[in-house]
């Protein structure tokens, strides 16, 4: 049984990473589409069946890989210790308990993967050492015992100060194991009644799940917090395709449920720079610094505005804090050039673009560089820099814009009418302070 188990979460895993789900950290919406637990689907959809199907996918290659390493660790001696069917039982039944505490802990959280299902039948296996109802062949020492209870703990303790471990479910799946495995593995009493079988004790345990289902239902019941996620994941959605006003909309519904949340801030300031509502994008970025951002990115959004309103020295003091919030970013230096150059500071703009380059050789860096050396005169290092962008990535209209300058500045103007048409097929709009080419461009097209 444990190794059709594991067959189980190895084919769901490799099939839905052949039908496009990231394999090393798919989102939480590729993972609801597979099957993963998610409260408002799950509980106010009924759509139960998720509590078991969420219990076989995984969210990502890591997530898989430990998940399998624990099964198949403890997976054969608990079954054998406990039985095939029993530990059939624990293991969906602690799976399916581990879902449901997990929706009550957080409403809004994504639930997948076989760990809480593991940790009940560790749980069980755990119990039977102890209490000697399993084989003494496969039964856990005393000090064994002590040594996993030690482990076990100093996991739940880790958990608490990371985001990424379900401890509601794994903490919960534990203790269904352990109170599965005290039930199903008694001695069983020589008065034969229907109460002693083991179908009518799992009968008995099952009777939890409804429970559990009617807690979750109360939970989500009129949930401000609930409300504001689902109108942000769908802003999200309309975000991602460009549609900014009616994303701005569930934004702001998003938002009257929860006034200060960071995040939807931070959303809606990105969007609100789409639509060019410079003045609003600043407001609501500035409310989430004052609130003590501790991420860089805040910073990098508002440098952002202010570079649109042509503020380049606030610009490049926003990009100063976000370089010292994660110094080893080698976009920022990139950025923080580009604002540099807008602002004339060329010899520090190429501190930064060199800068950026030495930390990662990003195809940007490249752009940025060569756009320094062209103000600088040096045109010859600045065409070697827009090849190696355009070379990284050739679908860039920018690059190819600033190439064509490059070009007509080394007197190549064939090649720049070529690099002009080359622009003009792709997305880009060059910013005002950005030089312009010496011929028409749309002469150039024809």
């Amino acid at each position: 049984m444990t190794y059709t188990l594991a067959a189980i979460c190895a084919a769901v895993y490799v099939t839905q990473t052949a039908c496009g789900c990231d394999w090393l950290k798919p989102d939480g919406d590729q993972l609801i589409n597979w099957g993963a637990s998610f409260g408002p689907e799950t509980i106010d959809k009924a759509a139960y069946w998720r509590l078991f199907t969420a219990i076989f996918v995984h969210a990502g290659i890591l997530h898989l890989a430990l998940n399998l390493y624990a099964l198949m660790g403890f997976g054969p001696m608990a079954e054998t210790a406990l039985g095939r069917w029993r530990f059939l039982f624990i293991f969906i039944l602690s799976g399916i308990i581990g879902g449901l505490a997990s929706i009550l802990a957080n409403p809004t959280n994504t639930s997948v993967g076989c760990s809480g299902a593991n940790l009940g039948i560790i749980g069980a296996f755990m119990v039977s050492s102890w209490l000697k109802r399993a084989n003494i062949a496969v039964r856990l020492t005393r000090p064994q015992l002590v040594l996993l209870s030690v482990f076990l703990l100093y996991s739940a303790v880790l958990g608490l100060t990371s985001t990424f471990i379900d401890n509601a479910a794994h903490l919960s799946g534990f203790a269904a194991g352990i109170v599965a495995g005290i039930f199903l593995t008694g001695k069983k009493s020589s008065r034969a009644n229907l109460f002693n079988s083991d179908p009518a004790k799992a009968l008995a345990l099952t009777m939890v799940v409804p429970v559990l289902i009617a807690c979750d239902t109360q939970r989500l019941e009129n949930n401000n917090d609930v409300k504001s996620y689902l109108d942000h994941r769908a802003a999200n959605v309309f975000l991602k395709q460009k549609k900014f006003l009616h994303g701005i909309e569930l934004l702001d519904s998003a938002l009257s449920y929860r006034p200060n949340d960071a995040s939807i801030l931070k959303d809606r300031a990105r969007a609100l720079i789409e639509i060019e509502q410079y003045d609003k994008a600043l407001e609501d970025i500035n409310r989430v610094i004052a609130a003590g951002a501790k991420d860089p990115v805040p910073y990098i959004t508002r440098a952002q505005i202010h570079h649109l309103l042509k503020q380049e020295d606030k610009a490049v003091a926003d990009m100063d804090e976000a370089i010292v919030k994660t110094p080893k970013d080698a976009l920022l230096f990139n950025n923080r050039a580009w604002y540099k150059m807008a602002q004339g500071s060329y010899k520090s703009a190429l501190a930064d673009a060199d800068r950026s380059i030495m930390l990662k050789p990003l195809d940007t860096a490249y752009d940025t560089r060569g756009m320094v050396y062209y103000f600088l005169g040096q045109h010859q290092q600045a065409a070697d820099d827009l090849k190696a962008a355009i070379k990284r990535k050739d679908s860039d209209g920018g690059y190819h814009y600033h190439y064509a300058l490059i070009l007509f500045a080394l007197n190549r103007a064939t090649e720049g009418q070529a690099e002009l048409k080359r622009y003009s097929e792709l997305d880009y709009k060059p910013e005002a302070w950005e030089p312009k080419p010496p011929v028409d461009i749309t002469s150039s097209n024809k």
